[in-house]
């Protein structure tokens, strides 16, 4: 597959060659060139903007307008100069109570999960109360593997690496574009205490509430307790379906090579970039790529992997939220023009058919991006999102583990999102009141007993909502 770009608001056109999405990235500029050239044609940055649903209340009290970003030399140079205050939520008794859950990977703890298991790799994320303290260490072992992933991609100057680094040049700070080329010289330590008091000031300790100090509870903060209770609840039913539906790594590779797959997902990110699509829409399409591979268990043919590719990414755009894209004339045009026309529209929808039905028309699964989405916000300012090197550095983490399917899969979603961010509090040497905020957002994901929000109300009115259809649980 090789997209080609033309006027700034054309599409992407495709080749398909016989030995499978072979040949379709030229030669690239070294990392420290920001230009990207694809067909001779310049790619010009465009500003990405998107409205995210934080409160005035929240920006009011906690945000400070960050300042800009000097040069530096590398990722490690980094400072997170907003001197945001992590969110300190006013929680329950029942809240409080949430145990800690660990990746499979910790030895010993095999006995506590459910699921299917290759070696060492989590394929099923737990679902039980797990000792205490159990998911910070998989955050850290998660990003010490992202660590070793990033440092690898760098020294090798693989393809895939390079279509990461071109997205982030195209919709990132330049800066951070420039310092994602050098990655710290070690990765974060494996302990919360053991992370470095960098960055916090008199300020945020005067703040500690003492022994002596009378607790006054306002009544926002009743409120804002209220709703982390319903976020709390969300965030769990979506890590249980997470869960369920995350595939097996060795499954994927069984429908297609891992050269291959990446081929493919280097493809992704040049028709997302060049489309001006959103990130939600390339990790929904690598997810049910993933996902319809371990399903079909079989390899696919290279005269239809086209087809299927493209049915997928057709999918993504209509489970990812309304917008130009998923309108029918619009979305119909898009498609066979990524198909460079060699399909008609009746056998793209045909192929998206077969696709639904091979995942039981379970298309609406939360992505590593949703949860990392969630646990960004204590981190950004008022401004672009790609204003943030947290953001920026953590997110170019979480698009590079795309391309490497163990990894991708080895940790469920939110400990791989939570241990890109991690990452990057530690290239930007962040406090570790900021580390231990994360760890408490992470932790308030594991529950005991997990359940559905939707379980009671797809019971109380199984009459019209289908019953035992598996067609009513995607509506």
């Amino acid at each position: 597959l090789k997209p080609q770009l033309g006027s700034p608001h054309s599409h992407c056109s495709v080749e398909l060659s016989r030995q499978g999405f072979g040949g379709m990235v030229r030669s690239r500029p070294p990392f420290g060139d920001v230009t990207n050239t694809i067909e001779g044609a310049e790619l010009r940055a465009k500003e990405k903007l998107h409205d995210r649903p934080t409160s005035v209340k929240e920006v009011a009290q906690l945000c400070t307008p960050r300042k800009q970003l000097p040069v530096c030399e590398g990722a490690e140079g980094l400072q997170d100069f907003g001197g945001l205050t992590p969110i300190r939520h006013v929680r329950s008794a029942a809240g409080s109570r949430r145990a800690s859950s660990p990746c499979c990977e910790t030895p010993g703890m095999e006995r506590f999960f459910g699921g299917r298991f290759a070696g060492n790799h989590c394929q099923t994320p737990p679902c039980r109360a797990l000792p205490r303290g159990v998911v910070q260490e998989s955050i850290a072992r998660c990003a010490a593997d992202l660590h070793a992933l990033w440092t690898a991609s760098v020294q090798d100057g693989a393809v895939g690496a390079r279509c990461v680094f071109d997205r982030v040049r195209m919709f990132g700070h330049p800066c951070l574009a420039e310092a994602l080329a050098h990655p710290p010289s070690c990765a974060p330590p494996a302990h919360v205490s053991a992370w470095p008091h960098v960055g916090s000031s008199r300020r945020e300790s005067a703040q500690t509430p003492t022994d002596t100090d009378i607790r006054v509870v306002h009544p926002d903060e009743q409120l804002d307790a209220a709703t982390q209770e319903l976020a709390d609840s969300f965030l769990q039913s979506c890590r249980q379906v997470s869960a369920h539906h995350q595939p097996n790594a060795n499954d994927v590779l069984a429908f297609v090579e891992g050269c291959d797959r990446e081929k493919i997902c280097q493809w992704l990110f040049q028709v997302c970039s060049i489309m001006n699509f959103h990130d939600s829409v390339l990790f929904a399409s690598v997810l049910l790529l993933d996902r319809y591979s371990a399903r079909v268990q079989e390899p696919v043919q290279v005269d239809t992997l086209l087809l299927t590719v493209t049915a997928i990414v057709s999918v993504a755009l209509k489970v990812s939220g309304a917008d130009e894209f998923t309108k029918p004339p619009k979305l119909t045009g898009v498609l066979t023009h990524l198909a460079q026309y060699q399909f008609q529209p009746r056998q793209i929808y045909a192929a998206e058919l077969d696709v639904l039905q091979a995942l039981d028309f379970q298309v609406s699964v939360p992505t590593s991006q949703d949860f990392f989405e969630t646990l960004m916000v204590p981190f950004l300012a008022p401004g672009p999102e790609n204003a943030s090197p947290v953001w920026c550095i953590a997110k170019f983490l979480l698009q590079l583990s795309l391309l490497d399917v163990p990894l991708q899969y080895r940790y469920s979603h939110e400990i791989l999102a939570a241990g890109a961010i991690y990452m990057a509090l530690w290239c930007t040497k962040a406090s570790s009141s900021k580390v231990l905020a994360l760890m408490s957002v992470v932790e308030s994901c594991q529950h005991e007993e997990i359940t559905s929000l939707f379980d009671d109300v797809f019971d109380d009115n199984e009459g019209c909502c289908g019953g035992s259809s598996p067609h009513a649980l995607a509506f």
